[in-house]
C-alpha cells in the first residue's frame, strides 16, 4: 500500500477560484450590490478582500514547496517556468490598460506611459508606491510573487530546522507583517472611528489612504506570507509525515479551521479596526489553520469541490486575477461610451456587473489551457538558456520515501505550472 501522502489538493485548487471571485467582487461589485439591498455586513466581508490575496500568497508557497519537498530543484528550470507562467499574462493586461492614461479612465498623465512601461514590464514597480497601482492595479502583486519564487527556494531548504524554530520563524513573519498594520489604527486612530468605510459620508484622511495602499502592495511584506506558507508546508509534512499517515489529522485541522472561519465570520460584527486588522495580516494563522484542514482532509470536501468546472476555475485564477481589471473596465468604458449611461449608472448598475462577471470568467476559463501550453513552449525554449543547469539546490537528509516517484506528484508538478 503506497502510504505517502499526496502532493494534490482538489479542494484548495478549487478555493483559489473562490479567492479570485471574492477579489472581483470587492473591486467592482460593491455598489451594485449594495444597489440591490444586500446588508451592509455582507458589503463589510466584501470589503476584507485582502484576505483573499494573502491566501494567494500564502497558499503560493505552500504548493509551491509540497510540490518540491525531498527533491532536487534545479533552479534554472523552476524560475523559467514560474516567470514564463507570470510574465505574458501580466504584460499583455498592462498593454491592455496603457490606452486609460489618454481616453480619462485612470489617473495618470500620458506623458508619464514610457518610465511607467519601463517599471512595469520589468516587474519592479511594486517598489514605486505612485505607481503600483495604475493601469491594471490587481498585477501590484507581481513583483512580490516573482520575488516569492526565489525565497520560497530558500525556505524550502530548512527541512533540519527544529519544529519550534519552524513555529517560530511563521511567528516572526506574521509580526512583520502585521506590525505596519498596528501602526495605522493607532497612528490614524480617529479615521478608524466608522463602521464602513465605502460610506461616501466619511472622510478618510488622504495620508491614510496612501499608507494603507502603500503597506497592502509592499513586496516585502507580501513576500513574507509567501514565505509563511512555504514553512507551514514543512511543518505539515511533520504532522503528517510521508511514511506514516496520521488518520486523525484531517478531521482535526478541519474541524479547527472551522472555528476559524466561524471566529472570522463574529469578527464581521465587530469595529472597523478589528476588521480592517482581520483582513490586513491578524487572521494569517487562521488561514494557516485552514489550509491545513482542507489539505490533509480527503473525505467528503475533497469530493464536493472536486467538480471540473470548479477545478477549471482553480487553474484559471491567475488569469481572473489579473485580467479581471482590464475586462471589467473595457466593459465600463463600452457601456458609458455607446450604452449612454453615467460613470454612476455603470458602478452601481447590476446588469453591467453581470457582464463584467461573464468578461472576467468565461475567457479565463476558455484560454486557461492554450495559456499553459504557451508559457510551456516559451519554458522550453528559454530552459537552456537561462542560470546555468549546474546551479542545484539539494534537500538535505531526503528520505526515499520522499524520493518516490508517483502519478499524484506528477499532478502536483502540472499543478505547479498553474499556481500563482
Amino acid at each position: 500500500m503506497n502510504t505517502e501522502p499526496t502532493r494534490y489538493s482538489q479542494a484548495l485548487n478549487a478555493l483559489r477560484f473562490f479567492a479570485a471571485m471574492w477579489i472581483v467582487f470587492a473591486h467592482f461589485g460593491i455598489r451594485p450590490l449594495g444597489a440591490l439591498g444586500l446588508p451592509a455586513a455582507f458589503l463589510d466581508l466584501l470589503q476584507t478582500r485582502s484576505i483573499a490575496t494573502s491566501f494567494f500568497f500564502l497558499l503560493s508557497g505552500f504548493l509551491l514547496t509540497q510540490s518540491l519537498y525531498g527533491k532536487r530543484v534545479r533552479i534554472r528550470s523552476f524560475l523559467t517556468r514560474r516567470i514564463t507562467k507570470l510574465y505574458p499574462v501580466h504584460a499583455l493586461c498592462f498593454l491592455a490598460m496603457v490606452p486609460t492614461a489618454f481616453i480619462g479612465l485612470d489617473r495618470i498623465r500620458g506623458e508619464d506611459v514610457a518610465v511607467h512601461s519601463l517599471l512595469w514590464l520589468t516587474m519592479v514597480h511594486g517598489f514605486f508606491p505612485k505607481v503600483q497601482l495604475l493601469y491594471n492595479s490587481p498585477a501590484w502583486a507581481v513583483t512580490s510573487f516573482a520575488l516569492g519564487y526565489g525565497a520560497i527556494l530558500w525556505t524550502r531548504r530548512w527541512t533540519r530546522w527544529s519544529t519550534a524554530a519552524l513555529l517560530a520563524a511563521m511567528g516572526l513573519f506574521w509580526i512583520i507583517d502585521l506590525a505596519p498594520n498596528l501602526w495605522l489604527v493607532t497612528h490614524f486612530r480617529q479615521s478608524f472611528q466608522y463602521s464602513f468605510p465605502g460610506d461616501p459620508a466619511v472622510h478618510v484622511a488622504p495620508e491614510l489612504d496612501q499608507a494603507t495602499s502603500f503597506i497592502h502592495a509592499f513586496p516585502p511584506l507580501r513576500i513574507l506570507e509567501v514565505m509563511f506558507g512555504s514553512v507551514l508546508a514543512l511543518l505539515a509534512n511533520r504532522v503528517q509525515p510521508a511514511d506514516k499517515p496520521h488518520w486523525w489529522a484531517g478531521d482535526s485541522f478541519l474541524a479547527a479551521s472551522g472555528l476559524a472561519t466561524a471566529i472570522f465570520l463574529s469578527v464581521m460584527g465587530s469595529s472597523f479596526t478589528t476588521r480592517f486588522l482581520a483582513g490586513h495580516a491578524l487572521f494569517l494563522p487562521l488561514l494557516a489553520v485552514l489550509v491545513l484542514g482542507v489539505w490533509f482532509n480527503r473525505g467528503n470536501l475533497e469530493r464536493l469541490l472536486s467538480n471540473p468546472l470548479l477545478q477549471l476555475g482553480g487553474s484559471s485564477s491567475m488569469l481572473i486575477y489579473f485580467g479581471h481589471w482590464p475586462a471589467c473596465w473595457g466593459i465600463i468604458w463600452f457601456a458609458q461610451k455607446f450604452g449612454g449611461l453615467s460613470a454612476r449608472q455603470t458602478m452601481e448598475s447590476p446588469m453591467v456587473f453581470l457582464i463584467m462577471l461573464a468578461g472576467s470568467i468565461l475567457p479565463a476559463l476558455l484560454l486557461q489551457r492554450p495559456y499553459d501550453k504557451f508559457c510551456g513552449d516559451i519554458a522550453r525554449r528559454l530552459g537552456a538558456y537561462w542560470i546555468p543547469a549546474s546551479m542545484v539546490t539539494p534537500l538535505p537528509a531526503e528520505s526515499s520515501a520522499a524520493r518516490r516517484s508517483t502519478s499524484e506528484s506528477a499532478s502536483a508538478a502540472r499543478l505547479t505550472g498553474e499556481i500563482v
